[in-house]
């Protein structure tokens, strides 16, 4: 009888559930797509607001405001311009609601450090492309090419452009989705 249990006992640890499969290998972190979120980040995660700005790059060098239509409703909302040397920032207020959206950011300032080896008055077309890849969509604006990359892995219609004037980068855009 101490037989049968303990045979019982062997058979039933024999039938436990096996260990999970491992776990898959992490996907290779593309260099380019990497690079394109790092430069995201350098024009949106200064903040959300003119005041969230202040604290993360100190005082502006000017601000402007300018009542627009709201494109849904009948309310003004406010246009908010925050200018610090070599950058530009828009925030919108909405006038229904009272959110704060970033809405635009520009750099045009070859000090600050961008992905890899681009530097705004220094780098050209290829070596945008050379360190983020193929743009979705290129275009002329008067005499500056914009080329224009979607952000990477984003759900929504995040855009950064690149502009170009005789042949040196000489801005950086970026277009958060808002609605």
């Amino acid at each position: 009888m101490r037989y049968r249990w303990a045979l019982a006992a062997i058979l039933l640890a024999g039938c436990s559930a096996p260990p999970p499969p491992p776990a898959p290998a992490p996907a290779p972190v593309n260099p380019r797509v990497e690079r394109l979120n790092r430069l995201w980040l350098l024009g949106t995660g200064q903040g959300d607001s003119p005041a969230q700005l202040r604290r993360s790059l100190g005082n502006p060098a000017g601000i402007e405001y300018e009542l627009v239509p709201n494109r849904h409703v009948d309310a003004q909302d406010t246009l908010t311009i925050v200018t610090y040397p070599g950058r530009r920032f828009q925030f919108l207020k909405s006038g229904a609601n009272g959110r704060q959206f970033l809405i635009q950011a520009e750099l045009n300032d070859g000090d600050v450090p961008l992905a890899g080896d681009l530097r705004v008055g220094r780098s050209d077309a290829a070596a945008v492309r050379a360190a983020v890849g193929a743009e979705e969509s290129m275009r002329l604006a008067g005499d500056t090419l914009i080329l224009s990359y979607r952000r990477p892995e984003s759900e929504v219609e995040d855009h950064l452009e690149f502009g170009f004037l005789a042949g040196r980068l000489t801005l950086l855009r970026w277009l958060p989705y808002v609605d």
